[in-house]
């Protein structure tokens, strides 16, 4: 998905900024050194702009959070930007625009595609511009003479340049003399040898993905001053330090009635001649103790730039008047799990059950795909309820334990007289615990260590908080499913299970229902079931369907009707031939009466129930 792709190349840019104000602070303190220790930490900036992970360090420079950007800001009401500094979060966060749960479009949405199509289009324009450059240069140069091998001289060539990537050539004035002639060639030559034309595409062809950054095209334009003036330097140390004055002399001829040089990724000269000719005049063989602290600045600087700051279990920055209790992000920082468990003055049965677990980076579900991002966001509602942010983990292995409650859980209205099973459910990384809530009947996600439920917290029902929070949003495959009938809902599940299309089956299904297959029959060792199977979906159950007859039924009364009405729930009585996987399901002849319950949601209505009787 574009607008994916786009918001992780901007986390990718937002750190290789950091990095490359970092580097920029590096060179002045290695103002003295030789420019090939400069020259060097570019590669760390480099790498930073084109690979989008890295490892964790307590050692980090990184003062801020690596991804700041999650892909949830394309799905959620109320879109955020996390760096992990309060006020600068608020800041950035509280401008951006927020989704309208009665309107289809989300506006971030809207503006992080326009905005991809216009870094879409940057890239190309540079990539057309870097192209046509070459183009030109290879007609302009194609009939110069070759003076030895891949060495060109031609009275057409103003300055010495390099062009190539897999067999690179050298291009020379004719007007050199042998002494200028030598110094150049070297020059060049050294290039070549530590693969500057290489390393001088991939950094071109960085700036054409980073375009939007300036902080890029600085790094563009320093990286080239730092190689030019390294290659200088490298040319003194072999040819001696008397030269220096006749090899300014030779830039500055060179640089005499010359033309600009245009940026191109594969031919790149002589430039900022000023600024190479005061390095040369300045250069000497560096001590050896400017030598040694250039290693280390260069090696720490290295170090802390490529690995990323080490995880903390971070919570929320408020307290809310919703909690029982005052809970802050400091309280629950650090706990171990017998320290939260004691914190929380839980009374559980020792000897937890463990096992590991990769969170999933991308929470959004869309129609018929497996609703685990409902499962984690869910989860993070009761976690954050306490103080404790399952975003932060996201895309990163965690241990889970589960912990049984001695005494289980009172149920809600004419059933609190009576005890349920329930357990504690911790997330646990680097023995810190990052994540924590109840499972109520065992299974059932909820509610929160402080026993809030899931409306206590959010103020909603949970059907109203998927829809504002964009689950199970309609793609281009199923955009055709929101304007059906609830029979004709009903017609296209069973015509989909005939023709063995699941995922378009899946469709049909009713986040409650979907929420309800991620536990069900599932085994100890795992929190939720990892995919739709026999065990969980009736999708999977039933072999054939069709509808022979219906009733509409008021949900609440259960008498016939004639018209849905304004009604947003609705049950229907079915007579139908149905087929299931497991024979001992079927009855004769394959008759049978179902009493399907379906709910109307801002994509359609969804079958919610299948059962037996109203």
């Amino acid at each position: 998905m574009l607008e994916k792709l786009f918001l992780q190349i901007v986390n990718m840019s937002y750190i290789g900024s950091i990095v490359i104000m970092f580097i920029l602070a590096a060179r002045m303190l290695l103002n003295k050194a030789p420019k090939k220790y400069s020259y060097i930490l570019w590669a760390v900036a480099l790498f930073r702009l084109i690979v989008p992970v890295s490892f964790e360090s307590i050692l980090s420079l990184i003062p801020v959070n690596p991804t700041p950007i999650s892909n949830d800001i394309l799905y959620t009401t109320t879109p955020q930007i996390n760096v992990e500094v309060l006020n600068i979060d608020q800041s950035i966060s509280g401008p951006l625009p927020a989704a309208d749960v009665v309107t289809s479009v989300n506006p971030m949405q809207v503006w992080i595609f326009l905005g991809s199509l216009l870094w879409i289009s940057g890239i190309v324009v540079l990539l057309i511009y870097g192209l046509v450059s070459l183009i030109r240069i290879k007609s302009q140069f194609k009939n110069v003479s070759c003076e030895q091998d891949g060495i060109y001289k031609s009275d057409k060539v103003e300055t010495p340049f390099v062009l190539g990537l897999i067999r690179p050539k050298i291009y020379l004035p004719d007007s050199l003399s042998e002494s200028e002639k030598e110094y150049i060639l070297l020059h060049e030559r050294t290039h070549i040898k530590r693969f500057d034309h290489i390393f001088r595409l991939i950094s071109y062809l960085v700036l054409c993905i980073h375009w939007f950054n300036p902080l890029v095209w600085i790094a563009f334009g320093l990286s080239g001053k730092d190689m030019e003036m390294s290659c200088d330097e490298l040319v003194i140390s072999k040819l001696g330090q008397d030269i220096k004055k006749d090899y300014s002399q030779t830039l500055l001829n060179l640089a005499t009635g010359r033309k600009n040089f245009r940026i191109t990724p594969l031919a790149f000269g002589e430039g900022d001649i000023k600024g190479r000719v005061k390095n040369i005049l300045n250069f000497r063989q560096p001590k050896f103790y400017i030598v040694v602290i250039s290693l280390i600045v260069l090696m720490v600087a290295a170090f802390g730039l490529l690995s990323n700051p080490k995880e903390k279990s971070m919570g929320i920055n408020k307290t809310e008047a919703i909690l029982d209790r005052e809970v802050s992000s400091v309280q629950n920082k650090h706990l171990t799990p017998k320290a939260f468990i004691e914190e929380w003055e839980l009374d559980v049965k020792e000897s937890p059950t463990k096992f590991d677990i990769l969170v999933p980076e991308d929470w959004h579900v869309e129609l018929g795909s497996y609703p685990e991002g409902l499962y984690w966001g869910m989860a993070n509602v009761f976690s954050k309820e306490i103080g404790l942010d399952l975003t932060k983990i996201k895309g990163k292995n965690v241990e889970v334990q589960v912990y049984e409650l001695t005494d289980g859980l009172s149920g809600e209205g004419d059933n609190s007289n009576y005890s349920y099973p329930a357990n504690v459910i911790l997330l646990v990384r680097d023995n810190n615990t990052v994540g924590a809530w109840l499972n109520f009947n065992v299974n059932t996600i909820g509610p929160s260590i402080n026993k809030k439920s899931f409306k206590a917290i959010t103020g909603l029902e949970i059907h109203e908080w998927i829809n504002q929070n964009g689950y199970f949003s309609t793609s281009s495959d199923n955009d055709d499913l929101s304007d059906l009938s609830p029979i004709e809902v009903l017609d296209e599940f069973f015509a989909a299970i005939n023709n063995g299309d699941k995922e378009r089956a899946l469709s049909f299904i009713g986040p409650y229902s979907q929420l309800e297959s991620l536990t069900m029959n599932k085994g100890n060792n795992v929190l939720y079931n990892s995919e739709w199977g026999y065990n969980n979906s009736m999708v999977y159950n039933i072999v054939e369907a069709e509808t022979l007859s219906y009733k509409l039924l008021d949900p609440e009364s259960l008498e016939e009707i004639d018209k849905i009405g304004d009604r947003s729930k609705i049950e229907l009585a079915l007579e139908m031939h149905l087929v299931w996987k497991d024979e001992a399901f079927n009855s004769p002849n394959n008759q049978a009466v179902r009493f399907p319950i379906l709910m109307k949601y801002s994509n359609g209505w969804k079958i919610e129930g299948f059962g037996t009787g109203p």
